[in-house]
């Protein structure tokens, strides 16, 4: 289905007017009037609610609470080689008892219970199970259960990076299964819980350039030798095939393509078809990971399915699902660990050697000191020649270390540990990289540079990395132990260290370009631009602070239903219903905010909302003046809190139909004070700062100071310390993208900051209201650093971590989650190289 930007809730002289041209007048508005007589026979229901987390059967006895802490305690015993809790590590246990606490507050012993049982079971069954990955790496309960196999006091990983406690939100356990047995764990959770209480999630595949072309071409009887003759002049960039209407537009990057359309009527014909069903979903797959499992039977909430192969799947995008408080497990299939798995039984068969792989430490030459049948006294020869690999560069094949700028770091480390590693990956970033902090860490790795501490509190925090801060743990350990920050407010500090920007001129209505902003600073700093309160949901207006040019960074573009569009880099946050998320979380599909501007003034005693709300009535037929019960209705509507609230809200939910790589372009951040987004070519965005917006900034700056200064750190080291957090913040807008002024309009974001306009942008509450709010800063971040992943057949792809790639699923993810995660990529056929 195509959207021409005309669906919406239309007013009744608007449905007049399309039906006047074939209806008389009266018909027309008994038609709109018995919009009312419908709806009353609508009985209320609210298909939202709190997550419906699947009710795990615990022993007669116990309650979820009590059960989760008798298996944990359990567990830890186990991990410890303890007989009785007595016997544990002091620290091992007031962490175990910290955490239990807080889950059990927060209400999540039911999810930890069921992700532990199914995990459990594949362990149980001789499955490969990953060793964790994400934030749940940092939870001791996890590894007390064998969710994950990382221990996080050993390691420094810290719980509130996985819950915070001063911040609820569901936790999120990505787990990977071999690839090859993934489906007995989704057989074992769906006879454990109800065939009708578990499905998999669909996702939609939608017809791209080329695959229109050749159908349409076919329905049309065109010759297949011309349908592809013409197919192979659309180029592939970044995976992606040239959208038909660039193709026919001045900026085709093939002119005989465009010249065959403009003086062929029958080509002409043929592509004005195609370009009318491009972007379609075509057919439909299965979620490569996520399983819903509900408390529920999922028939009553959601609409099911079955696939090809007899599987369940819903036929609501992901993020609906998680609207309806539907829980999603992901359930990864994994084939490194399938050749891992397939690798370790050609040892046990050719060396007689069994490896137990869960028991194998990080460490790697202890690792290769355990078998089965006792150490090896010896670190085998050909375990020394790794490190002789890595310090000459010899990285093809070795991911995240395969990129030109990464194998020259490498060199130049001469790493002799994975520690070193993981070091070099995290500053490995822009913030990091501006700030010279890898020359720094190789320095002083060979003794050729002192390894200092600015104050003594940091020894223990960066002694691992010497000296340079390179870890979100060692911020929050600095907030922790320097500042006096409890965990639960240092991860909100280490939040605030990332973020982005967009804008609307409030005092004009007229959108600004940050490029126009950016050309004029002294002009537009303190010009108020419209902005969302998170509280109130209201509009508001707001003067920019600040404006940063951000040098040349990777784009990608959205375009929603209603045919708005936006670029931006693929960490830049937008509003979702599920809060705030990076553009990398969204699918096509996605529901994404955007802003309703409805400027009112009025000076009667009739309300801002009421207005809106009688309008809202109007357009759908509840209030017309062929009813008898319009004042009763309108005194009725006045009362109903979800009306109220869909009149108050100054936000809409768009579905994103579109999220495509445009290539690299010039980008631009902006500060706004008070609140941390506004609203961009109508989306609601995250303010440049987001999480590190200016006045959350500095109010964390004062605090940490304050903090620092309690404890005997001296103030201009703790302003340093605080200066080097700052590094590690990198999102940005592309060029061009539209922000909406007070003062100026529509501007583009990279004008802004090139003329540094001081303006006024509008943003968006957490709630859905817009208000408005000033530009505080720009940022330049520089150039991005780009990766080269080797393919199957020895083809390369060079682009930045987070660069989407269309999978054979057609989801679009970033290409390191995709190798991570051991997915297809799309085959497309590749006219001309791409670098």
């Amino acid at each position: 289905m195509r959207y021409s930007g005309t669906e919406y809730l239309k007013s009744a002289e608007e449905m007049a007017q399309l039906f006047r041209d074939h209806l008389p007048d009266e018909v027309i508005q008994e038609a709109i009037a018995n919009t009312l007589e419908v709806a009353d026979k609508v009985k209320r229901y609210d298909i939202m609610g709190e997550p419906r987390i699947p009710n795990y059967p615990v022993p007669k006895g116990h309650s979820a609470d009590s059960y989760l802490e008798e298996v944990t305690w359990d567990g830890l015993l186990e991990r410890m080689g303890c007989r009785s809790r007595s016997d544990i590590d002091l620290v091992y246990k007031e962490r175990l008892e910290y955490e239990l606490k807080m889950m059990q507050q927060m209400g999540f012993s039911t999810y930890f219970l069921v992700v532990w049982d199914y995990i459990k079971y594949a362990r149980d069954q001789k499955i490969p199970v990953g060793p964790g990955r994400g934030s749940a790496a940092g939870s001791l309960v996890a590894y007390s259960l064998k969710i994950t196999n990382i221990d996080p006091v050993h390691h420094g990983l810290l719980f509130e990076r996985f819950l915070n406690p001063e911040r609820k939100s569901m936790p999120d356990i990505d787990t990977d299964f071999c690839i090859e047995r993934r489906d007995e764990v989704i057989e074992y959770v769906t006879h454990k819980y109800g065939a009708d209480r578990v499905a998999q999630i669909i996702t939609f595949n939608r017809m791209t350039s080329k695959a229109v072309l050749k159908d349409v071409a076919r329905v049309l009887n065109i010759p297949y030798g011309e349908s592809d003759r013409m197919a192979k002049m659309i180029p592939v960039s970044r995976g992606k095939p040239t959208k038909l209407k660039v193709m026919i537009s001045e900026k085709t990057p093939t002119p005989e393509f465009r010249d065959a359309y403009l003086n062929n009527p029958e080509v002409q014909r043929w592509l004005d078809m195609a370009i009318r069903i491009e972007g379609t979903n075509k057919t439909f797959g299965v979620h490569a990971a996520g399983v819903v499992i509900s408390s529920e039977p999922l028939d009553e909430i959601v609409p099911l399915q079955v696939n090809n192969e007899g599987a369940v799947i819903t036929q609501y995008f992901m993020e609906d699902l998680e609207s309806l408080g539907l829980l999603k497990m992901d359930f990864l299939g994994l084939k490194n660990l399938t050749t891992i798995q397939k690798t370790a039984e050609l040892i046990r068969q050719h060396q007689n050697i069994t490896l137990d792989l869960d028991q194998l430490p990080l460490d790697e030459r202890k690792a290769f000191e355990i078998v089965a049948k006792g150490e090896i006294k010896k670190i085998p020869d050909d375990i020394k020649q790794t490190y002789t690999v890595l310090e000459k560069g010899e990285l093809e094949g070795i991911f995240q270390l395969e990129s030109s700028g990464m194998r020259q770091v490498v060199r130049e480390l001469k790493p002799s540990s994975i520690e070193d590693i993981s070091s070099i990956l995290a500053l490995y970033r822009p913030g990091p990289l501006d700030a010279g902090l890898i020359p720094k860490f190789i320095n002083r790795k060979h003794g050729k540079e002192k390894v200092e501490y600015q104050h003594p509190l940091l020894e223990p925090i960066l002694k691992e990395t010497y000296g340079t801060l390179c870890y979100q743990e060692q911020i929050m350990k600095m907030a922790q132990d320097l500042a006096g920050y409890s965990l639960g407010q240092a991860d909100l500090l280490r939040r605030c260290l990332s973020g982005s920007t967009e804008i609307i001129d409030a005092e004009t209505g007229r959108l600004v370009s940050l490029k126009d902003i950016a050309s004029k600073p002294e002009y537009w700093l303190g010009r108020e631009v419209l902005s969302l309160d998170q509280v109130t949901q209201k509009i508001t207006q707001q003067p920019i602070s600040e404006i940063h040019p951000n040098g040349v960074r990777d784009v990608w573009e959205i375009i929603t239903k209603t045919n708005r569009k936006i670029k931006a880099t693929a960490d830049h946050r937008f509003y979702s219903l599920l809060g705030w998320q990076p553009l990398d979380q969204f699918k096509v599909g996605s529901r994404i905010g955007l802003a309703k501007i409805l400027p009112l003034t009025t000076e009667s005693d009739i309300s801002d909302a009421q207005i809106k709300l009688t309008a809202y009535l109007i357009g759908d037929g509840h209030l017309s003046t062929k009813s008898p019960y319009r004042v009763q209705n309108f005194a009725t509507a006045l009362q109903d809190k979800a009306l109220m609230a869909i009149a108050e809200s100054d936000v809409f939910w768009d579905e994103i139909v579109s999220i495509e790589y445009v290539g690299q372009e010039e980008v631009f951040d902006l500060s706004i004070s008070q609140t941390h987004n506004l609203i961009a070519n109508d989306f609601i965005a995250h303010n440049c700062m987001g999480k590190k917006k200016v006045a959350e900034m500095e109010k964390h700056r004062e605090i940490f100071i304050d903090g620092a200064a309690k404890n005997g750190v001296a103030k201009r080291i703790a302003e340093e310390l605080f200066e080097q957090m700052i590094l590690f913040a990198e999102y940005c807008l592309s060029y061009d993208t539209q922000i909406l002024t007070v003062e100026y309009g529509a501007v583009a974001i990279g004008e802004i900051v090139e003329k540094q306009i001081e303006c006024t942008v509008y943003s968006v509450d957490e709630n859905g209201y817009v208000y408005t709010q000033p530009i505080a800063q720009w940022h330049n971040r520089g150039e991005q650093e780009v990766f080269e992943y080797l393919l199957e057949d020895g083809a390369t792809i060079r682009a930045t971590k987070d660069h989407k790639f269309m999978t054979d699923e057609d989801q679009m993810l970033p290409i390191d989650q995709i190798f991570e995660q051991g997915l297809e990529l799309k085959q497309v056929e590749v006219l001309q190289p791409v670098f």
